[in-house]
């Protein structure tokens, strides 16, 4: 046993080194693998945690439009009820209190999520009711083509909101 330690001591002797100091760089370089491997469990951890992310964003996103469109249809129709529960009877939109306030709130929240086509699309029934009472075009032989027109503006929004959304 002796023999090998003397010719070990004389091995690194001959290299330049000593035995004490022979391996000096076995810790520094088994630590480096470590730590790259640590690196790139945090990329992959921060990827994966920002494509959660997004994906939670979008899927809010999708949902908030739903909730909308579908406050909006709900809104339209039941204002459209009451504007023909009430044909010819020449009041004034602002006597419909919570039906126009509600429309009015749902217009402006479609406006802030809705696409073009979609805002487009509600704009046809706002002109609608906008025609009906800002314009007095309420006569008593235009309820059937205003319930018509109405009905076809909600089916055809519908559509639209089908298809934006993929259902």
């Amino acid at each position: 046993m002796t023999t090998m330690v003397v010719a070990s001591v004389a091995y690194s002797r001959n290299m330049g080194g000593s035995a004490d100091n022979q391996w000096w760089w076995v810790p520094l370089f088994s630590g480096l693998p470590a730590f790259f491997g640590g690196l790139v469990a945090v990329w992959i951890s921060t990827r994966q945690e920002r494509r959660r992310l997004r994906q939670e964003e979008q899927k809010r996103w999708h949902s908030d439009r739903v909730g909308a469109y579908n406050a909006f249809v709900f809104c339209a129709r039941a204002f459209g009820e009451a504007v023909l529960l009430d044909w010819g009877s020449d009041k004034g939109a602002f006597h419909y209190g919570d039906p126009l306030r509600h429309f009015m709130n749902a217009w402006s929240t479609l406006n802030l999520v809705g696409s073009d086509q979609i805002k487009s699309q509600a704009g046809v029934i706002y002109t609608l009711f906008e025609r009906a009472f800002y314009h007095r075009e309420l006569s008593p032989h235009g309820r059937q083509s205003f319930r018509d027109a109405l009905g076809g503006s909600i089916n055809a929004f519908i559509g639209v909101a089908r298809k934006e959304l993929g259902a």
